[in-house]
């Protein structure tokens, strides 16, 4: 049994050393975190009696496994999110036979060295510079793009944000669920719809759906999980059961990582990997969804979403760190607080946005 960590939220995978694994900033750690927060060596990871144990080496910010500080050492259980001090999600734990897609030891990984305040000043000015003239360059092809020859928007001018927030508000009060009225957070959704409506792949990915789309209603009723989901195949893969994401290992309509196939009753080895199969995929789809469900409860729809992208134990190690949860148990809390990886936010956001204009098709047609 291979143990591994992956990096949140980009699912770098590494591969842990069948001895000791050394984690912290200096140069002679197997797993260098170039940050403050992390001590030159802050812990390490022992493999004995087929056993990851993770061991704090008195390190300053302290070693947490699922929120919690751990004092001493700690056996290591599947799907473990790990971190560095009390607020940084970093790496989720596994133990299983992925033998492939891992990154070299003694990679630094998070962030780059931390540099001298003119050394940093520097770049963030040559930084800013270089994000101005692409964002000049990108909003006159924008003007260019989505102008018609009368010098009209072709799609915004028809998307109304009033209009985007009544569908979104609804979609909420479907599912029973609090939500923000926020101009940004109907700006961005807006913007997704808007990205959506004018990229051709969104128009390939629908015809796409038009093949599964009855199949997935089956699985999903019998799974009693709400089609709204479904829209996740979209997003994750453009319904293309073939898709295989070279930098993750993710595969498949509903690109599963191994483990979480494996998980879910796929076979996933060198030979099978059924992880391709419209119709078994679409069953551990629906399975993991309506787990999803059942931890996180039907008036958190936005959290299943989330849970589905980064998993659920990062979902509910962030929600450990609510100081009201009786009032502030949803995702817009999450949100809001900068619990949740950015990746993460847009991921909901997208989806909110692909599902709102999918099935109002006659409003932002």
């Amino acid at each position: 049994m291979n143990g591994y960590l992956i990096l949140l939220p980009s699912n770098k995978k590494i591969l842990l050393n069948n001895q000791v694994t050394k984690i912290g900033r200096n140069q002679e750690n197997d797993i260098i975190i170039k940050n403050s927060f992390v001590s030159k060596f802050h812990c390490e990871i022992i493999f004995d009696d087929n056993n990851y144990i993770i061991k704090d080496l008195s390190s300053k910010n302290g070693t947490f496994v699922n929120g919690e500080k751990i004092s001493g050492d700690a056996i290591l259980k599947d799907h473990d999110v790990l971190t560095f001090n009390s607020t940084k999600p970093m790496f989720k734990f596994f133990k299983g036979e992925s033998s492939s897609g891992f990154v070299n030891a003694g990679e630094s990984f998070y962030s780059k060295p931390l540099k001298k305040l003119n050394d940093y000043v520097a770049f963030r000015m040559k930084y800013i510079i270089l994000i101005s003239i692409f964002v000049f360059i990108l909003a006159g092809l924008g003007l260019y793009i989505f102008r018609d020859k009368n010098g009209n928007d072709k799609y915004s001018f028809k998307i109304k944000e009033d209009i985007v927030y009544k569908k979104y508000s609804e979609l909420m009060e479907k599912f029973g669920e609090k939500y923000l009225s926020n101009p940004d957070i109907i700006s961005k959704i807006r913007k997704y719809i808007i990205h959506y409506k004018s990229d051709n792949t969104y128009k390939i990915s629908m015809e796409n759906r038009e093949k599964y789309i009855d199949m997935i209603e089956d699985i999903f009723k019998a799974y009693k999980v709400p089609l709204e989901l479904s829209y996740l195949a979209l997003i994750e893969s453009n319904y293309n059961p073939k898709a295989y994401n070279r930098f993750s290992g993710a595969r498949g309509l509903w690109q599963f990582m191994p483990e979480t196939a494996i998980q879910y009753g796929l076979i996933v080895n060198r030979k099978i990997d059924e992880r391709t199969d419209p119709v078994k995929s679409t069953q551990a789809a629906a399975a993991y969804l309506h787990n999803l469900i059942s931890i996180f409860g039907v008036h958190s729809f936005t959290l299943t979403i989330a849970a589905f992208n980064v998993g659920d134990g990062t979902i509910m190690y962030s929600l450990k760190k609510i100081d009201d949860p009786v009032k502030d148990r949803n995702f817009w809390y999450l949100y809001k607080n900068d619990l949740i990886p950015d990746e993460t936010k847009e991921y909901v956001l997208k989806a909110l946005a692909v599902i709102i204009m999918s099935e109002n098709r006659d409003v932002f047609n």
